[in-house]
């Protein structure tokens, strides 16, 4: 996969497995039936992902629509949590449903932005201030991964960074617990071993 310039893998099952083990990455919460299995909130994100970044004077947007077919975008903005929603730019997507721009917007931290389409309906509201690092890691040996940066202040991410990997808690379904791999930067003693890992 890497000779043909894959940079990413991700494993989602279906459907949860069900009962009470933590490794539930279904799309769908477990039922008897899959059409009878409830639609978790990250199949939205997974059929119609799209993402914000707040700039200078701008917003960069960055998302693929669910038909993978070439079609209009709106951007709409909410500011607050309670505010409706209006719509900023029109965005044309490319042949394979993909779209990226830079949105002259005045925005703030308090905004929170989504994308709308045909045939593709509304994606989850994307906040311009997460609470989350995300970074792309380069492993010695070959291979490249994208994940959450924890333990780490977000201004002192740099490029070429040393990080480690930790096992934790990505987010909470249905009262399920979602363990996935995280990276934090890399911590040695005085001594020169490192750390234990810090829950």
């Amino acid at each position: 996969m890497w000779r043909s310039g894959v940079s990413l893998v991700t494993w989602f099952g279906l459907e949860d497995k069900g009962g009470k083990g933590p490794y539930q990455s279904g799309l769908f919460v477990h039922a008897k039936k899959l059409e009878h299995a409830r639609a978790k909130p990250v199949r939205t994100a997974f059929r119609f992902p799209f993402v914000a970044y707040l700039g200078t004077h701008k917003v960069t947007v960055w998302g693929r629509n669910a038909t993978s077919t070439k079609t209009l975008v709106a951007i709409q903005r909410r500011h607050g949590i309670h505010g409706g929603w209006r719509t900023v730019a029109r965005i044309r997507t490319n042949r394979y449903g993909i779209f990226k721009a830079n949105v002259h917007l005045e925005a703030t931290t308090k905004d929170w932005l989504r994308a709308t389409a045909r045939g593709s309906g509304k994606s989850l509201a994307f906040s311009l201030n997460p609470p989350t690092v995300n970074v792309v890691l380069d492993f010695d040996g070959g291979g490249r991964f994208l994940c959450e940066m924890t333990d780490c202040e977000p201004e002192k991410v740099a490029i070429g960074q040393e990080v480690e990997m930790t096992f934790r808690r990505m987010f909470t379904a249905d009262g399920i617990h979602n363990y996935f791999w995280k990276a934090r930067p890399k911590r040695w003693e005085p001594g020169g071993s490192q750390w234990q890992a810090r829950e």
